[in-house]
């Protein structure tokens, strides 16, 4: 198979797979094209975003994107507003604090541990709270106490957290 674009209104557009002389793509290898918020889309990335998407569109490839509104309410030019709003759109919202608290136990659980609910409120009020820094410790802590032979613990993952450099991961 073919491998997927991630294209951020934060990167460059020299970084986008567009060259923004021509207008050509320079990668046209993927089979999905990420465009993440779409909002903050200056006229080159708009432009370039256009052409991927006509790409995906002609090759059968999938197109997702991002924004801080529906597809249809983002002030981006017509043509491209317009086909992002083709397809199905959905409102995400961040996960409430028991949700959280389902998926570190979730997650936990897949990798063939417990994470108590203690250990889960502390870790909600400790450390970071985004569910890529939660999914992140839940693996660091299941290598950590694999390594040191005990079960997780709320002793065990301070253990670990000040055994980390600054910065590492809470």
């Amino acid at each position: 198979g073919g491998h997927a674009l991630y294209l951020s209104a934060a990167m460059a557009v020299g970084d986008w797979p567009v060259d923004p002389h021509s207008m050509t793509l320079a990668d046209n290898h993927w089979e999905l094209a990420a465009l993440d918020d779409c909002h903050l889309f200056d006229t080159a990335k708009q432009r370039a975003a256009f052409i991927i998407f006509e790409s995906a569109v002609a090759r059968g490839a999938a197109v997702v994107a991002s924004g801080n509104v529906a597809a249809m309410h983002l002030r981006l030019r017509d043509d491209l507003r317009t086909r992002l709003a083709w397809g199905r759109g959905w409102a995400l919202s961040p996960l409430s604090d028991a949700d959280k608290l389902l998926a570190l136990r979730s997650a936990a659980s897949a990798r063939g541990f417990d994470f108590p609910d203690e250990l889960a409120r502390w870790v909600l009020t400790h450390c970071s709270r985004d569910m890529r820094s939660l999914m992140a410790l839940v693996e660091r802590v299941d290598r950590y106490s694999l390594g040191a032979k005990r079960s997780v613990t709320l002793p065990l993952l301070k253990a670990m957290l000040s055994a980390e450099p600054a910065g590492a991961g809470a």
